[in-house]
């Protein structure tokens, strides 16, 4: 191929790249505008409603947290809730915030054990922004041997609804409700509805709900099931194979003779082949 044909030809696969991304990219502005946006207009009125009612009932609820070396702790909501929403061209971000406190007039004292628990634990109140106001004990040699704490303080949750041009699904994240971490869910435009936003809002509420257990459709569930029925036939095969294994490991090996010399250099491909065999079988009669 001549160098003008070559240039002619990356010319055109580059033509045929550029237009790929174009229509790809259309079709994604198309459907951001059409269906993700609109969903997420419908969930920043439904979070707006909630927050109005909630910081004027103010229901007496109550958001428990396990901290490491103490246990499980109550925390109350104090309903500062803030709704913001950071709307671009191409890019849309819902926050909602809100504090639950544990009052320090409420704070039973806990002691923690040793130095290295000690440690931990005022590090880890340190990085949640809780206050401890430990007490420690020392031996005399000056180490710390324990340490009383009275933790209390104030933990940020928020709600954080992420939608861009380039996925096609609402991003949900949950930041400490039902512990310190965070939980997320994906949402396609279609599954917003009235049973989904009031899970939504019974889930920030602190109400039983099943926000962050969705349901699996049907066929995902079978598809699962056969994926693990597949599997446990593929360690049964492999358990039995070693089975195989070790029995003919163990047959004693017979005399030598002129003609043995020639069976000890077979026995091991002998062997190879029969286990090859035994699996062939057995993957026929599975299949």
């Amino acid at each position: 191929m001549s160098l003008l044909d070559e240039l002619e030809k990356k010319a055109q696969q580059q033509k045929e790249a550029e237009l790929s991304a174009k229509e790809k990219r259309e079709r994604q502005e198309a459907h951001y505008q059409t269906h993700i946006v609109p969903r997420m207009r419908e969930i920043y009125d439904y979070l707006d409603k909630v927050v109005k009612h909630l910081t004027y009932v103010k229901p007496e609820k109550v958001f428990t947290y396990e901290l490491p070396y103490v246990g499980r702790l109550d925390f109350h909501p104090l309903y500062d809730h803030q709704l913001e929403v950071d709307h671009q061209r191409w890019e849309t971000l819902i926050t909602l915030s809100a504090h639950v406190a544990l009052e320090q007039a409420d704070a039973e004292p806990v002691e923690v054990e040793g130095e290295r628990n000690v440690k931990k634990l005022a590090r880890f109140l340190r990085d949640q922004m809780l206050a401890g106001n430990a007490k420690s004990k020392k031996d005399e040699e000056g180490n710390v041997v324990s340490a009383t704490f009275r933790i209390h303080g104030k933990i940020l949750q928020q709600v954080r609804v992420k939608a861009h041009v380039e996925s096609e699904r609402i991003q949900v994240e949950l930041h400490r409700f039902e512990d310190f971490g965070t939980g997320k869910r994906y949402l396609a435009h279609d599954q917003i509805n009235t049973e989904l936003l009031d899970q939504l809002g019974r889930y920030i509420a602190g109400e039983p709900n099943h926000f962050l257990r969705e349901e699996l459709p049907e066929e995902v569930r079978a598809r699962l099931r056969a994926e693990m029925e597949k599997a446990e036939r593929q360690r049964t095969q492999e358990v039995m194979l070693a089975e195989s294994m070790r029995r003919m490991e163990e047959e004693p090996e017979e005399p030598h003779n002129p003609i043995g010399g020639l069976k000890e250099k077979l026995g091991p491909i002998t062997k190879r082949l029969r286990l090859k065999d035994i699996w062939n079988r057995k993957n026929r009669k599975e299949d």
